[in-house]
């Protein structure tokens, strides 16, 4: 009978630990979707609800401002989108045949020299495009309503997380500094020290992200 050490027994128990959490989560998906979507949304709404903490605001108004400004925006942005999809969508059906041509005679040729053996077909694709692109936004919203009152579970579902979703994220957002501060005591006092430094180069590095992105989506929404 094999003997394992010390720190074997630990690393196969972290394994099996990752493993369970992993299923508990693929299992748990549905359940789990807003909590998740909530933590992460609060992550990056909590140093604007501190910002608005900071000016002397009330933390339960400046939470309720903060989403109510993130609503706000999230419903801006869907206003802006869908127009933009219903013009393009024509114009991306016309051009997907053509693209697909365009590469079949660019990477055929180049394939052929490797060996590999592979021609696209351009008329079952051109047929594809033709099936769901053909309609515009207003025929596709008016499919995923059939089929949301076919399957009402769905639309059920959505409603539940679309009214489950906010609360959540105010309870996290109210109660965010308690939070960290329970979730920096599990840590052991030995560990602090690397850990703290870890997730502060990952907080920086994220913020650095999520401002690179905002101000690259700000750029091209000035320019087109």
């Amino acid at each position: 009978m094999m003997t394992l050490s010390q720190p074997q027994r630990t690393a196969l128990a972290w394994v099996a630990v990752a493993i369970v959490s992993a299923l508990l989560l693929w299992l748990l998906a549905p359940v789990l979707a807003p909590f998740i979507t909530a933590a992460v949304l609060a992550y990056a709404l909590a140093p604007a609800v501190q910002a608005l903490v900071r000016r002397r605001l009330p933390r339960t108004v400046a939470v309720l401002l903060v989403e109510l400004l993130f609503g706000l925006a999230l419903m801006a942005l869907l206003l802006l989108v869908l127009p933009i999809l219903n013009r393009e969508i024509p114009a991306l059906r016309e051009q997907i045949p053509a693209l697909a041509k365009l590469a079949n005679d660019k990477l055929s040729p180049w394939l052929n020299q490797h060996g590999v053996h592979l021609q696209l077909d351009t008329a079952s694709i051109k047929a594809f495009v033709l099936k769901y692109l053909d309609a515009n936004l207003e025929d596709w919203l008016a499919t995923v309503l059939s089929s949301a009152r076919i399957g009402g579970s769905f639309l059920l579902a959505f409603v539940g997380n679309a009214v489950l979703l906010p609360v959540v994220l105010f309870y996290l957002l109210h109660d965010w500094p308690g939070l960290m501060a329970r979730a920096w005591a599990l840590v052991p006092p030995a560990a602090r020290l690397h850990v703290g430094g870890f997730l502060t180069e990952c907080d920086t590095m994220l913020g650095q992200y999520l401002r690179g992105q905002l101000l690259v989506m700000l750029a091209l929404a000035a320019y087109y």
